[in-house]
């Protein structure tokens, strides 16, 4: 998930009490007007190989393409209005798959242990027959 507003053109002001800028407290105001509505998004290529880059909470007016070449999702808002916050969703069509399998000792020889299993008490019966019944 991605959040930003649009900053208002003006001297830069600090919420009350909190004077620390951070990503978590951003000023909203510039001194300069935004010149640029693109945001640029990374996102490693390994994650969207061979899936389909969905963007959920696009407005009208937005546009955005994702460059896996580059590995960025380019985004253009289409509402500049200062003050007005963008909130997006990206997420890939076809969830990556885990990267191995976890297993174990049947996983991996339970077959072989099974037919082992049936061979000896193929010669167990056998044993049986001759020694017993016979």
């Amino acid at each position: 998930m991605f959040e930003w507003e649009n900053p208002t053109q003006g001297e830069s002001t600090s919420v009350p009490g909190n004077d620390t800028k951070s990503i978590s407290n951003p000023p909203r105001q510039w001194q300069r007007a935004l010149t640029s509505h693109e945001t640029e998004i990374y996102i490693p290529s390994q994650l969207t190989h061979a899936r389909r880059v969905v963007v959920e909470g696009a407005e009208d007016g937005d546009r955005y393409r994702y460059d896996e070449h580059r590995q960025t999702l380019f985004f253009v808002t289409g509402n500049n209005t200062p003050g007005h916050r963008h909130k997006i969703v990206v997420s890939v069509h076809r969830p990556p798959t885990p990267a191995f399998v976890v297993n174990d000792f049947w996983s991996d020889f339970g077959g072989h242990v099974a037919s082992v299993m049936s061979v000896i008490a193929l010669l167990l019966s056998i044993l049986i027959y001759f020694f017993f019944i016979a």
